[in-house]
């Protein structure tokens, strides 16, 4: 019972600092033409802070180690790369919400973006699973991405929490849009 208590505190706190991150990222896009040190300096904090949470909870022998944290480190990248991209549509939301053009037209490019994350997500994981069970035992592959998928479904249901439902009506159709890749 105390282990479980413990790995919940260490799995709150990454998902807090994760939501720090989240919140940074979200801020526009545009003030970040220059790399922007302190943000480099968290999310490698960050990381680091996910990946000890992981290693507490996912016990592994030396060999397995070996094994497993170079491909939980490609792993991390391809999702970044992933939530990158997430960030950029809930950018694209906010922007369209705030200038009132929300059109069916855009609505549907946002809700096809977002499925599209979706999808290469599930594919991700799936690629990553197939991956891992060649390097650990089919249990302590599901333990790993049951700790990853806590991370991951906290800190999205925290953000996502905070964006706004697509409302009709909300358009002037003064301003263009479009989805970046």
């Amino acid at each position: 019972m105390e282990v479980k208590r413990e790995m919940m505190k260490c799995i709150a706190v990454v998902f807090a600092a994760l939501l720090g991150v989240s919140a940074a990222l979200a801020a526009p896009r545009a003030a970040e033409k220059k790399p922007d040190i302190a943000k480099q300096i968290l999310r490698d904090k960050l990381r680091a802070d996910k990946k000890f949470v992981v290693a507490i909870n996912l016990p592994l022998t030396e060999e397995e180690g070996a094994r497993f944290w170079p491909v939980y480190d490609a792993y991390q990248a391809e999702l970044e790369a992933i939530d990158v991209r997430a960030v950029d549509l809930i950018l694209a939301y906010q922007d369209a919400d705030t200038t009132h053009t929300l059109d069916d037209k855009t609505a549907k490019q946002l809700a096809e973006a977002m499925l599209a994350i979706d999808d290469d997500d599930a594919k991700l994981r799936h690629r990553y699973f197939e991956k891992m069970l060649g390097l650990l035992s089919p249990i302590k592959t599901a333990r790993y991405f049951q700790i990853e998928g806590r991370i991951r479904a906290a800190n999205r249901n925290e953000i996502t929490s905070k964006i706004p439902l697509m409302e009709e009506g909300k358009t002037d159709g003064s301003r263009s849009f479009s989805i970046g890749s």
